[in-house]
């Protein structure tokens, strides 16, 4: 059953078909690993790269499974940034509700928000300065 993107996809093909079946089943482990990193951050939060350190994964390893738990309601975005390693902005993840809690990412009260956190989501693009800015020492972002 070809059933792309929610498993992996084949070809039809009977050796496309066994690697599509060994390819779900770690993903599903690996899923649940990088929720599990997640839940540990609790109300700060993780971004791909503290994750992929966390786990000894390279980043693009990381991403594929955070937009399956996002789907899967398993997380959410906070609506605060931290900068990546490339220095940019990117998504600090939360868990939604853990196995036998009340407390969700979209009831919890405002979280703590840590050391390069920004508290809000980023502005519409059309809000967005077309310009780079520059740093505080006067170089360039």
């Amino acid at each position: 059953m070809n059933n792309y993107p929610n498993s992996p996809g084949h070809r039809g093909i009977d050796t496309s078909i066994t690697a599509a079946e060994i390819t779900a089943s770690k993903q599903m482990t690996r899923r649940q690993l990088v929720l599990e990193v997640i839940e540990a951050a609790n109300q700060r939060g993780a971004i791909a790269d503290e994750i992929a350190r966390e786990l000894e994964w390279a980043v693009y390893e990381v991403r594929p499974r955070t937009s399956e738990l996002r789907r899967d309601g398993k997380i959410a975005d906070s609506g605060r940034r931290r900068k990546a390693a490339s220095g940019v902005n990117v998504i600090v993840w939360v868990a939604t509700k853990r196995e036998g809690e009340e407390n969700s990412a979209e009831t919890s009260e405002t979280p703590h928000i840590a050391k390069g956190d920004s508290a809000s989501p980023p502005s519409p693009p059309s809000r967005r300065p077309t310009a780079p800015l520059s740093t505080e020492e006067g170089g360039n972002a």
